[in-house]
């Protein structure tokens, strides 16, 4: 299987992309999740590295490259305490969290250039230090690339150009390899990210996948079950209406013993097709309920709202003309819609209002199918199913 491009934007929208914000928010947890481990670490061997070479490295440049280093380690921590709620803020924070790690490639970069130039010793020393500790934040930052790549071109190249910079053998010999090591980390680091990222994907595929129909797209009935429960919970706090239409093609089977079933699956695809077209606001959910039944969850709306949405689906189903000879309507595909609306009260349970609806849909087929009929269960409203299209009374 082909890797997906980590500085691009994957083929399969179903998958994510890099921009997507669940990657982001993974990409977010991450590094969080690392960002107390790798500082700690560094610091810890920053000073390992200040007691040993002590002795040889004056102390005014030692003692200000030590401080340094624990100053951005305070400054990376301090961030871990700020959580973004929304999208913006977790790219900022992923920003500035790269930003940390070119600094603290940066610092080990530039260990090297406190050693005195005629002792190598000190100098591979610090040069090694710096590339050891870029390949080991890998693990805290292979999902996000870029932030590696930061951090590892940071700590070596500059070492690449204190080994090169004074033109001998040995110091070319010295940048050549520390210029191989770094092509090689950066490698290496675009292969974890790619492997965590690609198992990413496979993690938002399958959990897509559980909560999608198969055939239609549209959410299954355990995807509604959590909208149902979501919605429900908020009306109950907001005590604002909530309107839910239980919706049931007519003479389907009729339909599928006429034309078939792999005529019976395309038809029903065109409809869900027509049902996600109705949909205006991103809180509405529309979701197959099974077989040729469809449910379809509007938040914050009354019962007069609710019916109006009702008709509208109802009309835009017998419009769309999809032949059904053996329908109620001359010839078209129609569609029953039974709906309920509520205030939910402490006490209540949301399949007050599933039960509600279905009520409402067995009224409208039992009146004729191709109907839309309503229970308004709202403090004045009529609690029992009333049709709602003049005509098909």
């Amino acid at each position: 299987m082909r890797m997906p491009r980590l500085g691009g934007r994957n083929r399969n929208p179903s998958l994510g992309t890099v921009g997507d914000p669940r990657i982001l928010e993974f990409q977010y947890q991450h590094l969080h999740a690392h960002g107390l481990i790798y500082p700690l670490n560094s610091l810890i061997v920053a000073g390992l590295y200040a007691f040993i070479v002590r002795r040889d490295v004056p102390v005014p440049g030692l003692g200000a490259w030590l401080c340094a280093m624990v100053l951005l380690t305070a400054v990376r921590w301090s961030l871990l305490l700020w959580r973004p709620s929304r999208v913006d803020g977790v790219r900022r924070w992923i920003r500035l969290s790269v930003g940390f790690s070119v600094g603290s490639g940066l610092l080990w970069g530039l260990a090297i250039w406190i050693v005195p130039r005629t002792d190598l010793q000190w100098q591979v020393l610090a040069a090694a230090s710096a590339a050891l500790m870029a390949m080991g934040a890998l693990p805290s930052l292979g999902m996000v690339h870029r932030a590696h790549v930061a951090l590892a071109v940071g700590a070596v190249v500059p070492p690449i150009w204190y080994f090169v910079s004074p033109g001998t053998t040995e110091g070319l010999l010295l940048g050549l390899l520390l210029a191989g090591y770094l092509l090689n980390m950066v490698y290496a680091g675009r292969l974890v990210s790619s492997t965590l990222l690609l198992n990413l994907h496979k993690r938002l595929a399958d959990q897509q996948l559980a909560h999608e129909d198969a055939l239609t797209g549209l959410p299954n009935r355990r995807q509604f079950d959590i909208a149902l429960d979501q919605a429900w919970h908020q009306a109950l706090r907001t005590e604002t209406p909530l309107s839910l239409l239980m919706m049931d093609l007519d003479a389907f089977k009729d339909y599928n013993d006429r034309y078939g079933h792999l005529q019976g699956d395309e038809c029903l695809r065109q409809v869900a097709r027509v049902l996600r077209a109705t949909m205006r606001r991103e809180t509405d959910l529309v979701a197959r309920w099974g077989g040729e039944e469809f449910v379809c969850l509007l938040p914050a709306t009354d019962a007069r709202g609710g019916r109006s949405r009702a008709e509208e689906i109802r009309k835009a189903i017998e419009d769309e003309g999809i032949l059904h000879a053996g329908g109620p309507a001359g010839g078209v595909l129609t569609i029953s819609i039974g709906g309920a609306t509520l205030v939910p009260r402490p006490g209540q349970t949301r399949f007050l209002l599933i039960e509600a609806a279905d009520q409402a849909l067995y009224e409208a087929k039992r009146e004729g199918r191709n109907r839309v009929a309503w229970m308004d269960l709202t403090p004045g409203g009529a609690h029992v199913p009333t049709l709602v299209r003049a005509g098909c009374e």
